[in-house]
C-alpha cells in the first residue's frame, strides 16, 4: 500500500502520545489541549510493538487493545472535532524485518489515518531507553557497531515503504553518544530510499529537550532531505499537553521556512 498524504506544516501535529502507551495524560486532555493551542490537525500515534522474540514492552499498548484504543479515538473525533479541527486516528509502529509485513497486514484492517515506522531497538538493544544503556556498552567501539547496525535497520524501513512517516531518524543520539566514524555515506542510503519509498519523514522537536540538545534529525540530514524533494511534517513527540508545540519555531527555522 502506498503511503498517503499527510498535512504537513506548524499546523499539524501527527506524533503524540496519551497514557495508552508512555504518555502522562488521557486521551481527551491531549486532544483538547491540541484544539486549545490552535492546532488545525492533531494525530494520536501510541506506542505498538510487535517483537519477533515475543517480548512485551511496558511503554507500549497491549497489543491486543488496540481495537479499543481506534474505538476511542473514534468517539472522540465524534464529540471533539470542528469545521476548524480534525482529529486522526495512527499509531508509532516498531519496525522489524523479520515481521514488518504481516504486522501491517495485520494494521490494514483498522480505520488508521496514518503509521509512523519507527526503531528503537537494534537487535536487543534499546537505544532511547537510558544513558546507562549506552555506558554499558563498554566503550566506542561498541558505540559505533549500534550506529552501523541501526542505520542498516533503518535502510530496510526506508526500503520497505510500509509506512507513512518515518520517526526520529537519527535516535541514537539520544544521549550525546556519537559515532567516531563518517556515517555520512550509510545515512545518503538512507535518505534515498526514503526518497524512493514516497514516505515522509518528521523533523521531531523533542530531541532539543534531550541530553543530545538537537532535534531528529540534525540540520544537515534535513538539509539533505529538504534537497532530495522528501516531504518533511514537524513533530513534536508530545508526551504531556506542555510539549505540545514546543520548539516549532525553532523546527521551522531549520526547515528555512520550506515545507514540501
Amino acid at each position: 500500500m502506498a503511503p498517503r498524504t499527510l498535512p504537513l506544516g506548524p499546523t499539524a501535529s501527527l506524533h503524540n502520545h496519551t497514557v495508552w502507551s508512555d504518555g502522562e495524560e488521557e486521551m481527551a486532555v491531549m486532544i483538547r489541549a491540541a484544539r486549545d493551542a490552535g492546532l488545525a490537525v492533531f494525530g494520536i500515534s501510541d506506542h505498538w510493538v510487535c517483537r519477533p522474540d515475543g517480548l512485551v514492552e511496558d511503554w507500549a499498548m497491549p497489543a491486543h487493545r488496540l481495537p479499543d484504543y481506534v474505538e476511542a479515538l473514534l468517539a472522540f473525533r465524534q464529540q471533539l472535532e470542528t469545521d476548524s479541527f480534525r482529529l486522526l486516528i495512527g499509531l508509532e509502529v516498531d519496525f522489524f524485518e523479520e515481521n514488518a509485513a504481516e504486522v501491517m497486514a495485520h494494521l490494514a484492517q483498522f480505520p488508521l489515518d496514518y503509521t509512523i515506522g519507527s526503531a528503537h531497538f537494534v537487535g536487543s538493544f534499546p537505544v532511547d531507553h537510558t544513558r546507562e544503556d549506552w555506558l554499558q556498552l563498554g566503550g566506542q567501539r561498541h558505540i559505533d557497531d549500534i550506529y552501523h547496525a541501526y542505520w542498516q535497520k533503518l535502510l530496510h524501513l526506508c526500503q520497505s515503504g510500509l509506512y507513512d512517516l518515518v520517526g526520529h531518524l537519527d535516535l541514537p543520539k539520544k544521549f550525546a553518544f556519537r559515532p567516531s566514524y563518517d556515517d555520512g555515506p550509510e545515512i545518503e542510503a538512507v535518505l534515498q530510499a526514503l526518497r524512493d519509498s514516497g514516505m515522509a519523514m518528521e523533523l521531531n522537536t523533542a530531541g532539543w529537550a534531550k541530553d543530545c540538545r538537537d532535534a531528529y534529525p540534525a540540520a544537515a540530514i534535513v538539509a539533505r532531505a529538504q534537497r532530495l524533494g522528501i516531504p518533511i511534517a514537524i513533530s513534536t513527540d508530545s508526551h504531556h499537553p506542555s510539549h505540545i508545540g514546543r520548539f516549532v519555531p525553532e523546527a521551522l527555522q531549520r526547515l528555512g521556512g520550506q515545507l514540501p
